[in-house]
């Protein structure tokens, strides 16, 4: 009776270890192309040679379910700030990500994920719209239920904003951190 008692309980653990639920928050600074690259600056006489310009920041998280941490569905929120625009925005979206294992030993995986869902402009009335978003990246675990990303991500809003009719898009890159 007593070594019944113990398999249950050594089973309910393994179970509970086997958890299939994720929770997400991820950061990211959008970016834009310089447009004074390899002009001087009269002050200082320097070249400005960067390529790309921080223009705002992201903060999302997200909740959903996953299998073997190889493939995800979830439900994204968060705040996009783009400086440029002047928009500040809360997209609303479902995410799949796909990420196969690099290592034998589950400690780093490629993914690639894709978003669907709305997108809300805060402050600017009733304005809001499609949005999709693409990310692909690197995911190191730092133990059996946490890991750290880092990717870069695409997205479209399909917001109409003064001279962007069809909307406008962002290159961004960030830093992930999941728990599983």
């Amino acid at each position: 009776m007593n070594c019944v008692a113990q398999f249950d309980s050594d089973s309910l653990l393994n179970q509970k270890k086997q958890k299939s639920t994720y929770f997400q928050t991820d950061f990211s600074i959008p970016l834009r192309a310089n447009p004074y690259r390899n002009q001087f600056d009269n002050i200082n006489e320097d070249q400005n040679e960067y390529w790309f310009l921080p223009d705002g920041f992201n903060a999302r998280v997200g909740l959903g379910i996953h299998y073997k941490k190889w493939i995800a569905v979830g439900l994204h929120t968060g705040i996009d700030w783009k400086a440029t625009e002047k928009l500040v925005a809360a997209p609303i979206f479902g995410n799949i990500k796909f990420s196969p294992r690099l290592t034998k030993d589950d400690n780093s995986r490629l993914f690639l994920s894709f978003g669907y869902g709305q997108i809300f402009a805060l402050g600017r009335g009733n304005l809001n719209g499609k949005f999709i978003s693409g990310r692909l990246g690197i995911e190191g675990f730092d133990g059996p239920t946490n890991a750290t990303s880092f990717f870069i991500d695409l997205s479209h809003y399909q917001i109409p904003l003064r001279n962007y009719t069809n909307g406008s898009g962002s290159f961004s890159l960030g830093l992930a951190f999941n728990f599983y």
